[in-house]
């Protein structure tokens, strides 16, 4: 009796029939289109609108933080701001900026995470469908791919970071690569050769170290061609992928220099891109080491990956012979794809939750590739079975269950309650914490939303929140102190233009206001000698400290009214008032002592042990919004409204005593100064009436004086 070894045995399962145009057309089913169409529009609307809150994060705001200020002192981005990586992160936030209202500017951008994970859900459908999967099967693929990269609880997925662009255009790549029909023509492989070239070159030139990932496809398409064209016009379409590709991938810098800022350009996308390389002073040998270390960490943490990939190894293994020379290419390809992908890893030494997406999606296609398999050695033939045209969606209902049930939840809700853009700048107002409302009031004393803000920070969410844009194209620390991510800090990785480039961006913008935001200012750089001749602290809040130009310091924190205050008449119940004074009883009501535009000046003298709270309120003419209020209590100070505490402050004394007061009413907030900086500040509607209510017995205010607010608060001069 002849024994057969498995893997032989095993091959002609394996193999699956080479998938054909006429049988797929034969298989496709007039309903099932219907039905994606319709998941797809339900899925990328509850993306766009529910991930809107998720896509917000820390290199995507960074991006922001850039674009914004590109738009409002024009130049090229890289003018801007410093970008070791290629601009197509940069444009496509770009374009959100055009086409999407401000408040709707995250709106977009969950909108293109839910394209790119669209993109990789086609292949990866379509690799199942080459494989040897039904329609319906490979629709179930890929939804189930959506799924994963928009709702689950991944790290990469529903966010827009330039490595989840790079996998997009790698997959598209990829089903260009799949397509028979694209290939059958003379004029559709010149078309598919340009467009595969074109997405490598800025694949590449958007993430240098995706150049690996980049070769392999590359390769692949060449090998390929030996099966799709004759000689003399793979030779052609060969010299149409280099010169494409070639023309992609140094559009910026052709781009940049046309536009006279190459030298911006190269500074940042290439010799930072290098700092960056270089400054974790590591060797190749350490490098590899580390890379092992997080192999093993990630595939401990996620066994299932590490178990596709080790059948899809055993599986390759074992129907090898029986393969086509394009199904092995093909096949050989995708492993290649997850391989160079923990390469790429290794040699820019990143391993941050959301770069796995570089190796997640090949390990999709794996995935896929062994899902066709299956199929197709299990169900030769594809029968037709009922209700199959709504398997993807009874799959799309499995998949929010097994990959992000609570995510997916939210979003739906979130989706379901939208009520516009509007809505959401005023639901972001609402959350915002009480630091941030006292630096933003203070700001917009002397400045309005879109200003300049010089920062020294490491973060991007200063700008965003306090809605300005960065003095300088360094908006984080990082830049000027030549600290390195995840590596060395030494002035031999701060750019050589630096500090002149830092003068010259100020002396176009002018900022008025800088603010120490979750770092303290470091010395002895040009940067803090500039801070400490030009502007002075005025409210050391935590963690975001605000100071202010000097002229402006001196105009708000000094006592400059010169008119006694008048009372006004009648004088409220429980007070007893003259020209310059005012005395209250206890229980007394609240003191009406002016409106919007106003500067009052005083001295509040309570007596010793008793309950001492001075508070001033500020009712909305229109009534529109709430009552507000600042004050002190108890040897605190205080900002927020009749129903929550937004701020409270220690003055640094257990009472107020005999203390000197100066409260500023602008067009835009209000700020209260006490000891000779501000201890308390609010924003304000633009018409507003001003009262005074304090709470102890035989409080008085005395030496009151008004005066002009500052100009630059928004009132008349």
């Amino acid at each position: 009796m002849q024994t057969i070894p498995m893997s032989e045995s095993l091959t002609p399962l394996l193999d699956g029939p080479e998938p054909s145009p006429t049988a797929n057309g034969r298989e496709r089913d007039p309903n099932l289109p219907w039905v994606i169409g319709v998941l797809i529009v339900i899925a990328l609307v509850v993306t766009a609108l529910g991930n809107e809150q998720r896509v917000q994060d820390w290199d995507p705001q960074y991006t922001k933080v850039v674009v914004d200020r590109t738009a409002a002192y024009g130049g090229t981005f890289y003018e801007n701001g410093l970008f070791n990586k290629g601009p197509l992160e940069l444009v496509l936030h770009q374009i959100g900026s055009v086409i999407m209202p401000e408040d709707g500017h995250w709106i977009w951008i969950a909108l293109v995470s839910a394209l790119l994970a669209l993109v990789i859900a086609f292949a990866a459908s379509r690799t199942a469908r080459w494989a040897g999967a039904s329609g319906p099967v490979s629709a179930v693929v890929g939804v189930f791919t959506f799924m994963h990269f928009t709702f689950s609880d991944a790290d990469y997925s529903g966010v827009v970071y330039p490595r989840n662009i790079i996998v997009g255009l790698l997959a598209l790549v990829w089903t260009l690569l799949l397509s028979e029909r694209r290939w059958t023509t003379p004029n559709h492989r010149l078309v598919s050769t340009a467009i595969g070239a074109a997405l490598i070159g800025l694949t590449v030139q958007t993430l240098l170290t995706s150049v690996f990932t980049a070769i392999v496809l590359l390769v692949a398409g060449f090998l390929l061609l030996r099966g799709r064209a004759p000689g003399w016009e793979r030779m052609r379409l060969s010299g149409v992928a280099f010169v494409v590709g070639d023309i992609a991938f140094m559009s910026a810098a052709v781009w940049y220099a046309a536009r006279g800022a190459f030298d911006e350009f190269w500074a940042s996308w290439f010799t930072y891109a290098r700092y960056m390389a270089v400054g974790t002073q590591a060797s190749l040998g350490s490098q590899f080491g580390l890379g092992w270390d997080r192999f093993y960490e990630y595939h401990e943490r996620v066994p299932l990956v590490l178990a596709v990939v080790l059948v899809f190894a055993a599986t390759t293994a074992i129907g090898w012979k029986g393969w086509t020379r394009r199904r092995r290419i093909l096949v050989v390809t995708v492993g290649a794809w997850w391989a160079t992908a923990w390469f790429e890893m290794i040699l820019s030494q990143r391993y941050s939750s959301h770069y796995y997406s570089i190796t997640a999606v090949p390990v999709t296609l794996m995935l896929a590739l062994l899902i066709g398999l299956a199929h197709s050695a299990l169900l030769p033939g594809r029968p037709r079975l009922a209700g199959r045209p709504w398997w993807p969606a009874a799959a799309a209902l499995l998949a929010i269950f097994m990959l992000g049930p609570s995510n997916f939840g939210q979003a739906l809700y979130t989706t379901m309650h939208f009520e516009g853009t509007v809505a959401l700048d005023a639901a972001e107002d609402k959350y915002l914490d009480g630091n941030t409302r006292t630096s933003r009031a203070i700001m917009d004393l002397v400045s309005v939303e879109g200003d300049p803000l010089l920062a020294w920070t490491n973060e991007p969410w200063p700008y965003l929140k306090l809605e300005r844009v960065s003095a300088t194209r360094f908006p984080w620390k990082s830049f000027l102190i030549g600290e390195i991510y995840l590596g060395q800090t030494s002035e031999d990785y701060i750019l050589p233009q630096t500090w002149e480039w830092f003068f010259e961006d100020l002396e176009e913008s002018q900022p008025v206001v800088l603010a120490e935001a979750n770092w303290t200012l470091a010395e002895g750089n040009p940067f803090a000698d500039h801070a400490h001749a030009n502007f002075t602290p005025v409210y050391r809040g935590t963690p975001i400290t605000v100071w202010l130009r000097n002229d402006l310091a001196t105009s708000v924190l000094e006592r400059r009214a010169g008119d006694l205050w008048a009372p006004p008449e009648p004088v409220a119940a429980g007070w007893t008032a003259a020209p310059g004074t005012a005395t209250a009883a206890a229980g007394s009501e609240m003191l009406p002592i002016g409106a919007s535009c106003l500067r009052i000046e005083g001295i509040v003298e309570f007596p010793p042990d008793a309950l001492q709270i001075l508070s001033f309120y500020f009712e909305d003419r229109t009534y529109a919004t709430e009552r507000l209020h600042l004050g002190v209590e108890r040897g605190q100070a205080y900002s927020g409204s009749d129903f929550v505490t937004y701020e409270a402050t220690t003055l640094g004394d257990a009472g107020i005593g005999r203390k000197e007061f100066t409260l500023i009413v602008g067009s835009r907030s209000a700020v209260l100064v006490m000891q000779g900086e501000i201890v308390a500040a609010l924003r304000l509607p633009a018409d507003v009436n001003v009262s005074v209510r304090v709470d102890a017995p035989t409080v008085t205010l005395a030496d009151l004086r008004t005066g002009a607010a500052p100009a630059e608060s928004g009132c008349p001069g």
